[in-house]
């Protein structure tokens, strides 16, 4: 059993480093996470605790408790409605007003890049495969952008792919559905936390999909503005 005062401290670290709440009914959960890794590490809750306070997130003793904690949630195409607006309206408009200077997107919280490559694949059949279209994707977790950077997915998570990009951009193998190597290249991933690290500029679209139902509503209020 670990003692309160301990999980209160990590629930502490989880809202200010990274702007993650715990919500009712998840200490269990957050409880399980901690006595997991405090054993990987070799060391008691406390002691972990007490080393973990001090990280970053993105610091390596601190990382394999991000990736246990969060649930990475996402999928190709995951709203329609965004994507129909992407297309019909939000690229057609862009690439008037940008005329031969880059479209940029970002995919904020992109988690393990369904999100970004579906962008990827947006800008490729309403642009032109050859059109100015830089797509930058971030997440906190560097285990979730190593798998980004794969790019093979399992079925569930393309199942809301429309047929016209299923055939033209993703591949069926033995390990699942890869990524064409022509979106893949258009996609940049790096490691970034919403809550303290400085945003890129010069942005004309912005996907954040997975990660506000996570954070505490300051931390919310301070990326949305």
């Amino acid at each position: 059993m670990t003692p309160d005062p301990v999980l209160t401290q990590v629930e502490h670290w989880l809202s200010e480093r990274c702007g993650l709440e715990v919500l009712s009914g998840e200490r269990p959960r957050l409880e399980k996470a901690l006595q997991t890794c405090a054993a990987a590490a070799g060391l008691d809750p406390e002691r972990f605790a007490e080393r973990l306070a001090p990280c970053d997130p993105g610091d390596a003793f601190a990382r394999p408790f991000i990736d246990h904690w969060v649930i990475p949630e996402t999928s190709f195409f995951r709203t329609t409605a965004h994507f129909d607006a992407l297309t019909d309206r939000v690229l057609p408009e862009r690439r008037a007003a940008r005329g031969p200077r880059p479209i940029r997107i970002w995919s904020a919280a992109c988690s393990t890049g369904p999100e970004a490559y579906s962008l990827a694949m947006v800008a490729d059949r309403v642009l032109g495969p050859h059109a100015a279209v830089e797509v930058m994707a971030t997440d906190l977790r560097e285990a979730a952008l190593a798998d980004a950077r794969r790019a093979v997915y399992p079925e569930r998570t393309v199942q809301r792919t429309p047929e016209v990009y299923r055939e033209r951009y993703l591949h069926r193998g033995a390990e699942g559905w890869t990524v064409d190597p022509a979106i893949r290249s258009r996609v940049r991933f790096e490691v970034h936390n919403l809550t303290c690290d400085p945003y890129p500029t010069d942005i004309d679209v912005i996907f954040c999909r997975n990660v506000l139902i996570y954070f505490a509503p300051p931390a919310r209020r301070k990326v949305l503005e």
